[in-house]
């Protein structure tokens, strides 16, 4: 980035905006909406949609890793805040690849598919193992 970019860029971190390094040069993953917090802070640029800055805790899936939780700050059209907080919104982000913990949901790009992490063998919460190890229970209702 050039001097000029890193001014626009730490203005529009300033107010809530993800950082357009980290969403040009991240890593393309798959988020899980579980929780959005959203804050006081409201931005209208011209005659855009109005903005509201945003805490957004997310379970990221990376292509051939497990999935963790991570949380993205940023700016959300208010419009799209009711879609996202109902729990069942799928995103696609952006991780640094230095720091994981550090994304950026893209709502400019579709969320991709992953191919998620086989569990290891002492994974005692996978399906395989319950199947394998698991005692025999019936369910009345």
């Amino acid at each position: 980035m050039g001097f000029f970019d890193n001014i626009v860029n730490s203005v529009n971190k300033a107010f809530g905006g993800a950082d357009a390094e980290l969403l040009q040069n991240g890593i393309l993953a798959r988020g899980h909406v579980i929780g959005l917090t959203p804050g006081g802070t409201t931005v209208q640029m011209g005659n855009g949609l109005v903005e509201r800055s945003c805490t957004i805790q997310l379970q990221v899936f990376l292509d051939g890793r497990p999935p963790y939780e991570a949380v993205a700050q940023q700016r959300v059209q208010e419009i799209v805040i009711p879609q996202l907080a109902s729990g069942a919104a799928v995103v696609a982000v952006r991780v640094d690849p230095a720091n994981p913990a550090n994304v950026a949901v893209d709502f400019s790009t579709p969320p991709p598919e992953v191919r998620v992490a086989a569990p290891s063998p002492d994974d005692h919460s996978s399906a395989a193992w319950i199947l394998a190890n698991g005692r025999r229970a019936v369910a009345v209702f």
